[in-house]
């Protein structure tokens, strides 16, 4: 199953694709071989799907490994440094001027990609926007009211900022990347805050959002206390920033 040269839409700028995986055993090869078919084989030939394993416990490892002998896929393997630092060294090692990146929980359909695409010359990022939200009425709760404070702490536009679907600029590689070190837990909030902030193009555009069927890494409730204070203290650094 080697990479195919087929264009979608006209699409002559390759892509570089990147997705994080910690363990998500139960469902990733089936996510990856249908970003691959979805996506991946309809771009330009110097495209590159990158997927990088941060250092899973479960065999999310072996299976992504074996995966890579039948298609074209880079597997890049390190030790466990959380979602923040694993997304950040993973979009630091693309070759291409546009990058798209998705989580790998399984809750994003593939197909959105194209609704992405539409807006990449127009805009410096193009962010999924989670509706309508199929998870926990309270995750929903706890996303509405992120996405308020963001906007009244930061005199912000409403985006869905925190959701790991989003189409970029290699100028946001380069210039806003490495600033993002407050949110851990809420790495593509920070980038969204900071890309704004400095001036960067941000498109929203409605993407399907699905509750996850599977066991994975999702959110548990126990956590979810603990998620808040650290994105609030993390809201709060840089804000002291004076952004």
């Amino acid at each position: 199953m080697g990479k195919v040269n087929k264009d979608h839409n006209s699409l002559d700028t390759p892509v570089s694709m990147v997705m994080c995986v910690y363990n998500e055993e139960d469902h990733i090869k089936h996510l990856i071989l249908d970003y691959y078919r979805t996506i991946y084989k309809k771009l330009p030939s110097t495209s590159e799907f990158i997927i990088y394993l941060d250092g899973p416990t479960d065999g999310s490892s072996r299976i992504v490994n074996n995966l890579s002998k039948l298609i074209d896929i880079k597997v890049i393997e390190k030790q466990n440094s959380g979602y923040a630092k694993a997304t950040t060294n993973a979009l630091l090692e693309t070759k291409n001027d546009l990058i798209f990146y998705s989580d790998s929980s399984g809750k994003h359909s593939a197909k959105d990609f194209w609704k992405l695409i539409k807006y990449c010359k127009e805009y410096d990022i193009i962010t999924g926007f989670r509706y309508p939200r199929n998870d926990p009425f309270v995750r929903q709760i706890i996303s509405f009211m992120q996405i308020f404070l963001i906007c009244f702490l930061y005199r912000l536009p409403i985006h869905d900022f925190n959701t790991g679907f989003k189409l970029i600029n290699r100028k946001i590689i380069d210039n806003v990347l490495l600033d993002c070190k407050y949110m851990k837990q809420s790495f593509s909030s920070e980038l969204l805050i900071r890309s704004i902030k400095k001036g960067y193009k941000v498109k929203s555009v409605p993407v399907t959002f699905k509750n996850r069927k599977v066991k994975g890494t999702g959110t548990t409730y126990s956590i979810l206390p603990g998620m808040i204070r650290r994105s609030w203290n993390g809201y709060y650094s840089v804000l002291k920033e004076n952004l």
